[in-house]
């Protein structure tokens, strides 16, 4: 077989695509399979009308002795070298039709024609509905209708009768181990896609932020709706854009219609259309929705119900991701914004400045930093009060802001100081932008005031933050005892 010929896949597996932890019931089947061959031993200490056929007894149990003591050397062997594993698929289903061929020829010598533990014969097959695939579930389900018609047959009852017992037996038994599949396959169905909710909260109980939540949660989504790809799209006034997608490395998702997306707003935040699901989350942005798009196998409708019940709790999930990070976002800029004049306060400007200390070290480009403090704003505000000093802040905010370029950063530092970091700035750029301030706020025809005095440093290399703050701060102290009104450059 040639290194690009797939795999192929064995005939007899256990039912991986259910939960891929399955084999792990391998060596359980296996005890519990056993316990069956056992079961109609009960009969030698219960009243019967039959007598023991104690040979087919014997045979019986020393098949099942011999291959109870085969496990026990498999597992020791196992135990020996590489430690605990889980027996092979094919390993199981020999032992499921040995239990259930065991079962059948004890329920002969135990019941005689009354055929007592006949039910006995299907409990391997049972349990395999659950664990094992079709293939397994279909050869162990012929092996127990067998054992059922010999058995039967050979206690004697009347050949005329044998099609009754094999159409009533026969219609049982199919209802019993359908159901059992059925609902076994649902049960672990259902505790993965519970799993993977618990592990979407997980996540969104820890996430700071969007990105990253949305980083870790879509591998989750991804296993817990077996998908092959997820996106999600951010929807605004604007066309909608790609925010994440999982798997990297794939193709995003096709972006779904805005009919899909509606319906999925009008049912609780989740719709289902083919194999592709939508969940939808609201944001901040104006007309804003977080899309997250599924793409994954095609369903039945039993399935589609209970996967868009799902789904809806995972819509709750992405809700609660999209909120908290919001509000985490919220809170951080309250917390380096300044409530009066809008602008960073101190501690966003200590973080910038740590940000453009690097750009500068690595672009090897000047970086400037300009105090500003308003000369006797404390007179002014006692002359016209304090609301009218706070109004006074505010337009000498927004002047700083229409004065410089986008690269550049102002702060509000703390009273009426005020500092505007330079990216790529020397010292003589940054006093003609103070030059020019100086110049608008004197013909603004407005009642800010154009005096202010200015301190610049420019940062040398490896300088610290707190050395080019107190150069500047320095600079502004003595422009102050200059006289006012004017820029120092240290």
């Amino acid at each position: 077989m040639s290194d690009r010929e797939p795999r192929r896949s064995p005939i007899f597996d256990y039912a991986y695509e259910v939960d891929p932890a399955m084999s792990a019931f391998g060596w359980r089947y296996i005890v519990l399979a056993y316990l069956g061959v056992f079961l109609p031993l009960l009969g030698i200490f219960l009243p019967r009308d039959t007598q023991t056929d104690w040979p087919v007894v014997v045979i019986c149990l020393c098949v099942a002795g011999l291959t109870i003591v085969l496990n026990g050397g498999y597992l020791r062997r196992m135990l020996a070298t590489g430690g605990w594993s889980e027996p092979p698929a094919s390993v199981v289903m020999v032992q499921a039709v040995v239990a259930t061929v065991a079962i059948g020829a004890g329920n002969y010598a135990m019941s005689g024609t009354g055929g007592f533990f006949r039910p006995l014969i299907l409990i391997p097959t049972l349990i395999l509905a659950v664990i094992g695939n079709r293939a397994m579930v279909w050869v162990s389900a012929a092996v127990a209708y067998a054992a059922l018609l010999v058995s039967t047959w050979a206690q004697g009852t009347d050949p005329s009768h044998l099609p009754v017992v094999a159409l009533s037996y026969g219609a049982t038994w199919t209802v019993m181990l359908a159901m059992f599949r059925l609902i076994g396959l649902r049960a672990m169905d259902a505790t993965r896609l519970s799993q993977g909710i618990a592990d979407a909260a997980a996540i969104t109980a820890r996430a700071d932020h969007l990105d990253d939540g949305m980083q870790r949660l879509l591998p989750v989504i991804g296993a817990w709706a077996q998908a092959r790809r997820v996106s999600v799209y951010v929807y605004t006034a604007d066309d909608p854009d790609l925010f994440d997608h999982w798997p990297v490395g794939t193709s995003p998702c096709p972006r779904p219609t805005d009919d899909l997306v509606d319906r999925a707003m009008a049912d609780s935040g989740a719709t289902v259309e083919g194999e592709t699901a939508v969940i939808v989350a609201p944001t901040d942005a104006v007309d804003g929705r977080l899309v997250a798009v599924v793409e994954g196998p095609a369903r039945s409708r039993f399935e589609t119900l209970t996967y868009h019940h799902q789904l809806l709790e995972m819509a709750d999930q992405l809700s609660a991701l999209v909120s908290r990070s919001q509000r985490i976002a919220h809170l951080l800029r309250l917390s380096s914004t300044d409530g009066l004049t809008g602008l960073p306060n101190r501690r966003a400007l200590e973080e910038r400045l740590e940000l453009e200390c690097s750009t500068s070290l690595q672009r090897k480009a000047p970086l400037s930093l300009v105090m500003i403090d308003l000369d006797d704003f404390k007179r002014y505000n006692d002359t016209h009060g304090h609301p009218a000093g706070d109004d006074l802040l505010r337009r000498f905010a927004e002047a700083l802001r229409e004065s410089v370029r986008t690269a550049d950063f102002v702060a509000r530092y703390g009273g009426e100081e005020f500092c505007i970091l330079l990216p790529a700035t020397t010292g003589k750029g940054a006093e003609a932008l103070t030059d020019h301030l100086r110049k608008q706020l004197s013909v603004s025809g407005t009642e800010t005031p154009a005096a202010f005095s200015a301190g610049i440093a420019t940062w040398i290399t490896h300088e610290s933050n707190q050395d080019l703050l107190m150069r500047a701060d320095s600079a502004l102290y003595a422009a102050k005892e200059e006289g006012k009104d004017r820029t120092v450059v240290f």
